[in-house]
């Protein structure tokens, strides 16, 4: 299964519950693999981020709502899987800035 698709579905699951988050996990995976199939003659530059990012978000986001989570919260889960994943980055790039001094170097992009 696709991480974006567990990982919001996990979130999800604290507030609804892990037997209808994980039917809604199951749900999400086949509209996954549908909107791939829609759009298999995509370029093949775009695929990484369309199949890995765009998708699996409307994924989750279609199929939360067709289940009868409000549109706010379902926004909400694809939101916080972004802010989580996110977070894990922040402290090697931090890291990376400091030793290259890049942050003294271009002041005005950070």
């Amino acid at each position: 299964m696709q991480r974006l698709i567990r990982s919001a579905c996990t979130i999800a699951a604290e507030d609804i519950g892990k037997d209808r988050a994980g039917r809604i996990a199951r749900n999400v995976q086949k509209r996954y693999e549908a909107l791939c199939a829609e759009n298999a003659g995509e370029p093949k530059a775009l695929q990484p981020h369309t199949f890995g990012r765009i998708y699996p978000g409307v994924a989750v986001y279609e199929t939360m709502t067709a289940d009868g989570i409000e549109t706010d919260k379902a926004v909400w889960y694809v939101r916080e899987y972004f802010q989580r994943f996110s977070a894990k980055a922040v402290p090697h790039l931090q890291r990376l800035i400091r030793i290259t001094g890049s942050a003294r170097k271009i002041p005005g992009l950070f």
